[in-house]
């Protein structure tokens, strides 16, 4: 499989949400639409720390970055971050 770990594959796959829709709705006998948002939200924030740690921690480390390209790295990054609370908000994982 050119070296890609399985986990990416089912991960990035966006089948991946609706496999994980219907667990949440048969398993645990969740509605509709709590379903959907928690296997949406586990997508988006999956997505969200690729970016971050594949995408832009590297980033970090390159040694010829001037301040203001650090500070707008560093913005992305938090930016980022927010959007993976507001999923875990939204979902409402914090009442699971």
């Amino acid at each position: 499989m050119d070296g890609q770990n399985t986990n990416d594959l089912v991960y990035s796959n966006p089948e991946w949400s609706n496999q994980l829709y219907v667990i949440l709705r048969g398993k645990m006998c969740m509605v509709d639409e709590r379903a959907q948002s928690i296997a949406l939200a586990l997508l988006d924030i999956r997505s969200a720390f690729e970016t971050v740690y594949v995408d832009m921690v590297p980033k970090l480390m390159e040694s010829n970055m001037s301040k203001e390209e650090l500070d707008d790295l560093l913005l992305e990054i938090r930016m980022q971050f927010q959007h993976v609370d507001y999923h875990i908000h939204d979902a409402e994982f914090e009442h699971s």
